[in-house]
């Protein structure tokens, strides 16, 4: 069987399929050993795709419950990456340099910080 899709139109079919709470579900269930595909490597462009959209609305549905972002980025695509492209580019703004030295976090002593770790901050009250 043969599927002939318009450019452009199977990236949305999988889009739309990642954005619901099904899927997001089944994805978040996988801390709980749940596996989404019956293979683990060798991943078609299909499940990587799906695995890529699953990942990005799941970062976006935190980011609305802790308040981060407006619940209305779900409203189109153009909202979703607008809003995921500024993420990035903050991040890059204020991800500290390999090696730099940051003061007091909390109650501890000065740390230096290495490319793969992050700093989590608790929201202010009010």
């Amino acid at each position: 069987m043969i599927l002939n899709f318009e450019e452009g139109e199977l990236e949305q079919i999988v889009r739309d399929l990642a954005k619901t709470e099904k899927y997001q579900t089944m994805f978040n269930a996988k801390e709980l050993g749940f596996r989404l595909f019956s293979n683990d490597t060798n991943l078609s462009f299909l499940q990587r795709l799906l695995l890529s959209y699953l990942g990005m609305y799941s970062s976006l549905t935190t980011d609305i419950f802790l308040g981060e972002v407006s619940e209305k980025v779900l409203d189109n695509s153009i909202f979703e990456d607008a809003y995921l492209f500024y993420k990035s580019k903050e991040y890059k703004k204020k991800k500290p340099s390999p090696g730099s030295q940051l003061s007091k976090i909390g109650e501890k002593e000065k740390q230096t910080i290495g490319q793969s770790e992050f700093v989590f901050r608790r929201r202010p009250k009010g």
